[in-house]
This record gives C-alpha cells, structure tokens and sequence, in this order.
C-alpha cells in the first residue's frame, strides 16, 4: 500500500524532512507550528532555526495547516486523509487521546541515540559534554517526553574539530536514510520498533543565549567545545570587552603553550591571530561577530583591550 506522511513542525530540520518527502511524493500535507513555544511558567521563548514553513508550502502549492492547538493535528488528519503523522521540529508532549486516533501511528525524529540525551538541543549538548559519538533516532510517540519505543538509530562521530553545522548537516543525511527505510516498511505494513530501556536515560534541559557565555577560566577544551556548540546557524558564544558583546564564531587550540590571566588577550605571528588565554593555555580567533560594530571596529577593539571579562554574571 501506497501511503503518504503529514509532517508536523516550525524550524529547518522541518523544512528539510518535508521537502524529502515532497521530493518522493510522499508528503501528505504540512502542519506549520509557530515561532514560539509557552514555558511552563507562562513566558513565550522564541523557537532556534524557524522557517517560515507556510510560506515554503504557499509557494509550492501543497497543501498545509496553520497550528493552534493539538486539536489541529486531527483536523489535519481528516483534511490529508493520512493516518501518519511525522514530528519533526515538533515541541509539545501529545495526549493518548490523539495518539490513538492516528491508526498508522505518530513517530517523532530525535537528535540523539536514545534513551541518552532526551529534551532540548541534544546535539549542542552532545558537543559540550565531549561526546564523540551520537546519532539520530526515530521513534513511535508515547505520552512521554522521547520515551516511545525504537524504529531506527543512526550513528555520527563528533570529532575534536566538529561545529554544530556539522553534525546538523549529517543529522539530516542521517534521516533521510531512516526515512527511506520507514517508508518501505509502512507501505508493507511491517514496522518493528523496539522498547527504550528508560534506565539508562540521562536528559537535556533547554538552552538559553546566556547559557553560551565563555568562562575563559576553565580549560582550552572546554572553552572550544561551548564555541563549537554555540555557532552558526546559533547565536555564537560570547564574551564582554570594554562592555561590547563580542561572539566568537570559531577558534582553535594554540599549539604554543600559553600562560596568562584567564581572558588575557595576546598577539600572535600566526596569520595574525588573536590568541585569549584560558585555564590551560590559549586558544586563537578565527572568526568573530557583534550586534552592533562591524568587524573591523571589533578587531580595534581587540588591538586596544588587554582582557575579555573571565565570566559576566
């Protein structure tokens, strides 16, 4: 049987698991959920990497849905006429009473080999934790939070070098291949997927811009890892001199050893670097950004300031 999938988010990794599927006629129909999300304490927080995903589907005329609530799911399933439903990009916990109603099922893409790394923003988490593995898995939803039972993982290296663009970028590869694998399986109506040993859970909290701020007095690799989990397509982290924001988008390890102050700014005859000392040694600037000065007025900055702050507060 010949089936196709509703797919279910707001942000890039929506957009790409759409378009796959769009490109294999197999895109039912697109449920486009907002920017932002409501905390538990009632603050909107805005959503990382949204598309405009209604625009994308206006624009090649496929049929689409605006969200508002949950009950938007099964209006969807009555206005695509599918019975499988994809999150992907999708950040709200679903209640059986809609789970059910879904007779193929709902399955959900999660950026990591579960049960490791449930929640928020498993990948920049897989980075600042030093991991050198993770993966992608996809499962069929339960009332939990990434709790429902395996279909299929796939694992990616983390390598000392590895920026989040990277591993989002073989994420999305990584998917594609499941989904070619889930689609052979549903239309043969032969899906297998395997329960989560919960045991071994650990979980990822959300991560805020704050979160991103560079303490240069813990070591080299510690530094690095939160600027490689933090740049493009995100923020970048950051730190303060003379009161600017400075976001430090890439950097690498000095291969000289280097003794100073944690934040001590030194010059360096390689390619004209910029080196900033850390707990252990120094690390290089290779590419920066600011709110508000442009980069040849963040490089003078850099040439007349002896220290970043260690850690703003």
């Amino acid at each position: 049987m010949y089936r196709k999938i509703i797919v279910a988010g707001c942000n890039d990794f929506t957009l790409e698991m759409a378009d796959y599927l769009h490109r294999k006629n197999r895109l039912a129909g697109l449920v486009c959920t907002g920017k932002e999300i409501s905390s538990k304490s009632g603050e909107s927080q805005k959503i990382h990497r949204y598309v405009n995903l209604e625009q994308w589907a206006i624009e090649r005329n496929l049929p689409h849905l605006v969200y508002n609530n949950q009950a938007d799911l099964l209006a969807a399933q009555k206005k695509f006429s599918s019975s499988t439903l994809l999150l992907a990009g999708y950040h709200f916990i679903i209640p059986k009473k809609i789970i059910d109603q879904f007779s193929s099922g709902i399955y959900a893409m999660h950026a990591s080999l579960l049960p490791q790394l449930r929640g928020w923003s498993p990948l920049n988490w897989a980075i600042i934790l030093g991991f050198r593995n993770t993966g992608v898995s996809l499962f069929k939803v339960d009332e939990g939070m990434d709790s429902g039972p395996i279909f299929m993982q796939k694992k990616i290296s983390i390598g000392s070098d590895t920026y989040i663009s990277d591993l989002i970028t073989s994420s999305f590869d990584k998917y594609k291949e499941i989904l070619d694998v889930f689609i052979d399986q549903l239309d043969k109506n032969s899906i297998r997927c395997k329960k989560q040993d919960l045991r071994k859970s650990s979980f990822c909290l959300r991560r805020s811009e704050s979160d991103s701020k560079i303490d240069w007095s813990r070591s080299v690799d510690d530094v690095l890892r939160v600027i490689r989990a933090s740049s493009e397509p995100y923020f970048g982290a950051f730190s303060f001199l003379k009161g600017e924001k400075i976001r430090i988008l890439r950097a690498h390890r000095d291969s000289d050893i280097v003794y100073g102050h944690p934040g001590q700014i030194y010059k360096t005859s390689k390619d004209s670097f910029y080196g900033v000392c850390c707990k252990d040694g120094g690390i290089l600037l290779e590419k920066l950004s600011s709110d508000y000065l442009q980069i040849p007025e963040v490089m003078t900055l850099i040439k007349k300031s002896k220290y970043f702050v260690i850690c703003n507060d």
